[in-house]
């Protein structure tokens, strides 16, 4: 039986991490390693654990890994990897829970397509509301994808959720392709997900519930500030460096058709964010103009629909007509 090692960060979730835990030892699939991950988290999170972890006769290796200062999620992830002896990675978020099953579907469906990458579905639970949503959809039209060139176009057209966790990931294709979370990054998801999606060769899809996953009031997802979109540009560019590297000419304009999309979702979320700094929004119209647009070829060709010329023409105007016309359609 293939070993997964489950990597679990631990930070400030001493009311959830139970109900994490549980979760993944009442999986059905037994060869499991948890590997927990302590942030420094200032809350009782690791005493809450220890309580839990002494009163319960789990079958499965655990281990808890510390670090000696608070390095943020993407670290604590790169962590739990390099300390992982599993065949497969999975990521698990401490205030997150998964399936009973969700190990033995992911699993089958990696040796049924030997797989680099399994996608589960994903169902959040809005903690204000009480309430379970689809918010993550896969969109696969296919259960599996065999080609570079078909995992990169499933990526582009958002046909699966960026989100790292839920996905069992091959450990020797991360380690051959030495990809690793940036750090400190707010959003890492994004990149991560861009990242391996240039190597990934074989993907396959499950499409049942496997991750129930928590939507908090106060989480990353709902709320930005200044930081997450000057993390946005830090993505931008290195979406940037990898179309000036690349040699073939569909993934040059698949990249771009991605950077464009991005810049536009940059303004979207600023100006539902920060909507009174209208300085940093008309900065940051300025700042798109210097990541690749459409040549006047790929205006006049039809490589682009028509949807995206005219969105790369309203993203590069002249930044005191842009910007406000940006924001006069957006609060339409």
């Amino acid at each position: 039986m293939n070993l997964t090692s489950i990597v679990i960060p631990v930070y400030n979730v001493e009311a959830f991490i139970i109900k994490c835990l549980e979760s993944v030892y009442q999986q059905t699939y037994q060869n499991i390693e948890v590997i927990l991950v302590d942030d420094c988290s200032p809350d009782d999170s690791l005493q809450v654990i220890s309580d839990y972890l002494e009163n319960k006769k789990t079958y499965f290796s655990t281990s808890i890994v510390r670090h000696e200062v608070n390095k943020g999620l993407s670290e604590s992830r790169n962590t739990g990897t390099r300390h992982a002896k599993g065949d497969y990675i999975y990521y698990l978020d401490s205030d997150d829970w998964i399936s009973n099953n969700c190990i033995e579907l992911l699993l089958n469906s990696a040796f049924e397509y030997n797989s680099d990458v399994v996608i589960g579905s994903t169902i959040c639970y809005l903690e204000k509301d009480k309430i379970e949503k689809v918010i993550f959809p896969l969109k696969n039209a296919k259960q599996f994808l065999s080609t570079q060139e078909e995992v990169f176009d499933s990526f582009i057209q958002s046909q699966w959720p960026v989100i790292a966790p839920n996905k069992l990931y091959k450990k020797i294709f991360l380690e051959k392709n030495n990809l690793k979370f940036e750090p400190k990054l707010l959003g890492e998801d994004e990149l991560w997900s861009f990242l391996w999606a240039q190597y990934a060769e074989k993907i396959s899809f499950v499409n049942e519930n496997t991750y129930y996953y928590l939507l908090r009031g106060n989480s990353i997802i709902s709320s930005k500030t200044k930081k997450n979109f000057e993390d946005m540009f830090f993505m931008l560019s290195k979406f940037s460096e990898q179309f000036n590297l690349e040699k073939n000419e569909k993934k040059k304009q698949q990249i771009k058709a991605h950077i464009l999309s991005f810049k536009e979702m940059i303004l979207m979320m600023q100006w539902n964010s920060l909507p009174n700094d209208k300085a940093y929004f008309y900065q940051n119209y300025k700042r798109l103009k210097k990541y690749p647009i459409l040549s006047i070829g790929d205006l006049l060709l039809d490589k682009f629909s028509i949807t995206q010329k005219k969105k790369n023409i309203l993203l590069h105007l002249p930044t005191f007509i842009g910007a406000p016309f940006f924001i006069w359609r957006y609060n339409r």
